[in-house]
């Protein structure tokens, strides 16, 4: 893609692959932007709590060392239907706040090449979802 100039998108549940191929990257929950920004940061730091779960589920290439996995802790409720109002995690996220069960979180530009949709983060500048490739690397 560097050769050629063109871009690639690679979608993928498996975040080693997709730490070792890209530049940035995007993290979903339910159709929408957890955190996204430089794969370096967002990776090796994450901010968004559900992409620390995630992270953390990955398991360490250590042979003499069990896997530990995290648990992701499951929708109250039936999980059938997602959640109408405010965040999409919020049933699920060990740092659940009233208002996340009220309004569904922006992103916040919290460096200069990261976003993440969590109040934990609202003291940051909003990015309007149309404006995420500015805090890419690399990109435009």
């Amino acid at each position: 893609n560097r050769e050629f100039g063109i871009s690639l998108i690679y979608i993928t549940h498996d975040l080693t692959t997709a730490y070792q191929i890209s530049e940035n990257i995007i993290v979903l929950y339910r159709g929408s932007v957890a955190e996204a920004g430089a794969v370096d940061s967002v990776v090796r730091q994450p901010q968004h709590p559900y992409t620390r779960l995630l992270i953390g589920s990955v398991p360490l290439p250590d042979p003499n060392q069990s896997w530990k996995r995290n648990k992701l802790p499951t929708d109250s409720g039936t999980g059938a239907e997602p959640r109408t109002a405010g965040c999409k995690f919020a049933d699920r996220c060990p740092q659940v706040m009233p208002k996340c069960r009220e309004s569904r979180p922006p992103l916040f530009q919290t460096d200069p090449h990261r976003t993440t949709a969590c109040f934990l983060y609202e003291q940051a500048k909003q990015v309007a979802t149309e404006d995420l490739g500015k805090v890419f690397k690399g990109v435009g």
